[in-house]
């Protein structure tokens, strides 16, 4: 199975870019010898999303980068990603590419200043076009795949017509950057394991 299915179907991107091996880098200075941390705020666990935030937004460019964050480039993106987020952090996601489409929906929380995180776990919902024996061979390799990790439990796995539907809930904590510029909302997340970082830039719809 190929690296681009792995990462799309553990979500190791949030939205894809999700995700993120790493603690968040967090801004510091020094002031009379003591370190401040800048941008962090206590935040209720309760307190929902921000209004700016709320609303459905569409995918306008993947960029990729250090892991510190910096010298990110543009990359090409052969998928169509949307999402949809309420006042009280609930997340839907919608992935369209070549071999179907998935809905990951979660429920994410402020951590304070720009970062953001999910309870650990997601569920996703697939529909896999089923109609060539190349789309069946895919359909078998990803079950096949979601069967031997754990960090998957499938919930349901049928055929519906001329797709194959398959959920799964998925035990996977993400953390992320979320704010905006010039009216687009951007996200950001690191990678420990591989070495870099991701920026998605959305544009409201």
């Amino acid at each position: 199975m190929s690296k681009k299915w792995i990462g799309i179907i553990l979500l190791s991107a949030l939205f894809l870019l999700v995700g993120c091996g790493k603690e968040p880098v967090e801004n510091k200075k020094i002031v009379d010898d003591k370190e401040v941390i800048e941008n962090k705020e206590v935040v209720d666990d309760k307190e929902v999303i921000n209004s700016k935030f709320t609303g459905k937004w569409k995918l306008e460019t993947a960029s990729i980068g250090k892991i510190d964050r910096t010298g990110y480039r543009e990359v090409n993106h052969d998928y169509s990603r949307e999402f949809e987020i309420d006042r009280n952090g609930i997340v839907k996601e919608v992935i369209v590419d070549d071999n179907g489409t998935r809905t990951c929906t979660f429920k994410i929380k402020s951590k304070g200043g720009d970062e953001y995180q999910n309870d650990g776990s997601l569920t996703v919902e697939e529909f896999f076009k089923y109609e060539t024996e190349a789309q069946k061979e895919y359909v078998k390799k990803a079950l096949e795949f979601l069967k031997k990790t754990d960090a998957a439990k499938i919930i349901k796995s049928e055929q519906k017509g001329n797709e194959y539907y398959i959920e799964t809930e998925q035990m996977h904590g993400l953390e992320f950057f979320m704010y905006l510029s010039d009216k687009k909302l951007i996200k950001e997340a690191v990678y420990e394991k591989e070495n870099y970082s991701g920026k998605d830039i959305y544009i409201k719809k």
